[in-house]
């Protein structure tokens, strides 16, 4: 992406600049910002931070945005609680045989960390870090950006709808033709057919049939899918049977470019089913900046894994 220039003379100037290129304040992620020959031409992804973080699994995505940037050096900014030092060392210690690692920090409870040396006092201790009080902001902001607010709840359920979903759900048997059933309902809401408790039930138990399942993620994956009918959708299902149909919901976003309500659709997803292959893997995905082509394959390689457990 083409950005204003800002000079980062600080950890905390790093720390202050990523919401400005990922469009939202962090948390609990690590940023990685490719550096290119051009300084108003810099890249700029993100991977969730845990105390788990696995290297292996970040490598290949960073390698890949620095083959697709030319990059010649990357900084690290991360985003979460010290406990996951340990885990950001590590990663650290697998980039620096690939690229250059200019800059690392943490940001934790008001507190900018340096992580690329062990013992002086701002790997230590810290320095206090307030992202409006640095010259990177301010260099930010008299460039006209605006500072990014906090991702909507866009995707937040309605307990009224999720209450009358549920009980329609007890005892509902999949139909005996479900492909057919499928095909009906999807049609009249695509349609523009509200959304009731009674329809977001029958898709819901629609979806639990592998073959269905199947010919949903495919046609959301190829065809122009309307975002507002799968968020009346997801709005009115329990948790219970949120993740199909919210996964479907973050894809349509995704490819109707709305990338904040799809990764507050994936969350949602994830809150209450962590282990859900193909939620990760988007989120990931889109943290990544990878393209949609790109993304189909691992996708539906994601889809086969949940069939299978």
């Amino acid at each position: 992406m083409s950005v204003p220039s800002i000079t980062l003379r600080t950890g905390p100037d790093l720390l202050a600049v990523v919401p400005y290129l990922i469009g939202e304040p962090p948390a609990d992620v690590v940023a990685f910002v490719f550096l290119t020959e051009d300084p108003q031409q810099v890249g700029c992804a993100t991977y969730p931070l845990t105390d788990a973080l696995d290297p292996a699994e970040v490598l290949p995505h960073v390698q890949g945005t620095l083959a697709r940037l030319g990059a010649r050096a990357v900084a690290v900014a991360a985003y979460g609680p010290r406990t996951t030092r340990p885990a950001l060392a590590r990663l650290i210690s697998a980039l620096r045989p690939v690229v250059p690692v200019a800059a690392a920090f943490l940001a934790d409870s008001g507190r900018c960390y340096c992580l690329t040396c062990d013992t002086c006092s701002q790997a230590i201790e810290g320095v206090p870090f307030d992202p409006a009080a640095t010259s990177a902001a301010a260099e930010a902001t008299f460039a006209g950006l605006a500072a990014p607010a906090p991702r909507p709840d866009l995707a937040a359920p309605d307990p009224r709808l999720q209450a009358q979903t549920a009980a329609l759900l007890t005892g509902m048997p999949v139909p005996a033709r479900p492909g057919h059933e499928y095909r009906q309902l999807i049609d009249a809401l695509a349609d523009g057919v509200p959304v009731t408790p009674a329809r977001a039930a029958l898709l819901a138990v629609l979806l639990t049939d592998h073959d269905v399942r199947d010919v949903a993620l495919r046609e959301v994956l190829r065809w122009p899918s309307p975002v507002g009918m799968w968020l009346d959708v997801v709005r009115c299902l329990p948790d219970a049977y949120l993740a199909t149909s919210g996964n479907l919901a973050g894809i349509a976003a995704w490819k109707a470019d709305k990338p904040r309500l799809a990764c507050a659709l994936f969350d949602r997803v994830l809150a209450v089913h962590p282990a859900d292959t193909l939620s990760r893997s988007m989120s990931q995905v889109m943290g990544l900046g990878i393209s949609f082509r790109d993304a189909y394959q691992a996708l539906m390689e994601a889809q086969r894994r949940d069939d299978q457990r």
